[in-house]
């Protein structure tokens, strides 16, 4: 396909070289020492509302001695580009396109590629608004008579947008009366439109920013109040959280003031009773029954026992003694045991015997 391309460049230019008394290697001398380069450029550099009716960006490919391409028998191609959307495009043999959505209401009003080391591409957009404003690049495919196909890019070109001041409007309004005053000196009527018209937009003008200073004034006074609202929060949550604590303190101090528990312990038959004790001076055979609390005191808790019931015989003159030992936060062993004389006193036959207990804190 380039083989074609230079080919359809070299017979075109033979022939403009044959009308012209110029033959081909003249031309392709001509062209050798020809540095080509690509410039990006608006006009104007800047956008304002309503004040810039037409806003032209142009991309030229032309000689330029600080670029490093030359020898360039046709440009192929051109792009220009806002970021990376390339918002025209024109190809060699094809109709240039705006592609971008949002240059749709742009035209294109100039084109020129093909045969030669120079071309453009140039895009009107008219009342241009912001989204027509940003860095814009262009780049361009062009071809040489070795059949190389370099690409030319172009540096950055920057479109600002600018908001529109009071003093802006009022010379764009002095600059349409001038305008209708040097077409046609005897439009009073239009020139008094105009004068109102001028009035209307300096106070819709004053308006705009009377509105947009109350709307950041509303936005300061509720930023004001959801940090007042949030520190309120914050306060309140920890409230919440110490009255909780000091609940949960005051549950725990009465709960230990308050904690009782009681039961009832089976001591069992006499005859499993084993263990030797000195109780007071006598002699008492007995047996140890443990008990656990339900919940740990904080501290050792007072602990009574009583006898609940029992049968033993013989009936008269039987001494069992019952009593909390080893008491502890978790719990007690309840000691039954009856006194041993070694057999001088009528012997003791225990069949059951029931302790109640309590356990009281202190």
């Amino acid at each position: 396909m380039v083989f074609y391309d230079n080919l359809a460049c070299f017979i075109l230019t033979l022939m403009v070289g044959s009308s012209s008394g110029t033959t081909m290697q003249e031309y392709m001398d001509s062209t050798m020492d020809i540095h080509t380069g690509i410039k990006m450029v608006s006009e104007p550099k800047s956008v304002q509302l309503l004040i810039v009716q037409n806003l032209l960006l142009k991309c030229n490919v032309v000689k330029d001695a600080s670029s490093p391409v030359t020898d360039i028998v046709r440009v192929h191609s051109i792009n220009i580009k806002k970021g990376r959307d390339v918002v025209a495009s024109v190809i060699q043999g094809e109709h240039a396109r705006i592609i971008d959505p949002d240059f749709s209401t742009a035209m294109v009003v100039g084109v020129k590629v093909g045969p030669g080391n120079t071309g453009h591409l140039y895009v009107k957009v008219p009342f241009p608004n912001r989204n027509h404003t940003g860095n814009f690049t262009c780049d361009a495919v062009v071809y040489t008579s070795k059949g190389d196909a370099p690409e030319l890019s172009s540096t950055t070109w920057n479109v600002e947008f600018k908001r529109n001041t009071l003093p802006d409007l009022i010379n764009h309004v002095w600059d349409l009366e001038r305008e209708l005053r040097s077409n046609d000196p005897d439009q009073d009527v239009d020139i008094k439109a105009l004068n109102i018209s001028q009035h209307n937009i300096i106070r819709k003008n004053f308006q705009q920013d009377a509105a947009l200073k109350l709307t950041h004034a509303k936005d300061a006074n509720q930023d004001t109040s959801i940090y007042h609202i949030k520190r309120k929060n914050s306060q309140q949550d920890t409230s919440i959280y110490n009255i909780q604590q000091k609940n949960s303190q005051q549950d725990t101090a009465i709960y230990r003031k308050t904690h009782t528990e009681t039961g009832v312990v089976w001591c069992g038959h006499g005859d499993d009773w084993h263990t030797y004790v000195n109780i007071y001076g006598y002699k008492h055979k007995g047996v140890y029954k443990p008990v656990t609390f339900s919940r740990r005191y904080y501290r050792t808790p007072s602990v009574s026992v009583a006898i609940r019931g029992g049968a033993w015989y013989p009936q008269q003159g039987t001494w069992v003694n019952v009593w909390p030992v080893s008491v502890t936060h978790t719990g007690f062993k309840v000691r039954c045991s009856v006194y041993d004389d070694g057999g001088k006193l009528p012997k003791y036959n225990i069949r059951d015997v029931y302790i109640t207990w309590t356990a009281v804190p202190v």
